[in-house]
């Protein structure tokens, strides 16, 4: 998925949400401390968002655990750089840098990821990276205990 694509998904997350809540534009950016015009961007999928926009937003919705992370990596997507979600800057490097490490240890470059997604099914959590040959990595999360 690209930048465009990743927004536009992001947009129709962002437009789900609001009008499940049954909100109108200008009374979600209220509740969520931001522009009603930024809101709209956002749902056009014309912009990229903050970090600390996405929290607001997150927030606004009162999204809770697997809905909430899910939402967080849309709103990362969005944007070239800078990925990281702020919370992630908190965490040991040992855990932001543990995919990126493994993914350097099997060989793949890096700069050939051409996409990423993170999904639940049935089986649990995933993390899949597309590679611009065609190629998929697939990362599997199990909680023990």
């Amino acid at each position: 998925m690209n930048i465009q694509e990743s927004r536009i998904d992001f947009a129709k997350e962002i437009l789900r949400w609001r009008t499940q809540q049954q909100l109108s534009v200008r009374e979600f950016s209220q509740r969520a401390g931001l522009s009603a015009s930024l809101i709209s961007s956002l749902e056009q999928g014309e912009r990229p968002i903050s970090s600390q926009s996405a929290l607001k937003l997150v927030d606004a919705f009162n999204l809770q655990g697997c809905q909430r992370e899910q939402f967080l990596l849309k709103a990362a997507a969005t944007k070239k750089r800078d990925r990281i979600v702020a919370y992630a800057r908190e965490l040991p490097a040992e855990v932001v840098n543990f995919v990126t490490r493994r993914l350097v240890q099997t060989g793949v470059d890096l700069g050939s990821i051409s996409s990423c997604q993170y999904e639940i099914d049935q089986e649990g959590e995933k993390l899949q990276i597309g590679l611009r040959d065609g190629r998929a990595i697939i990362c599997n999360l199990s909680v023990i205990g």
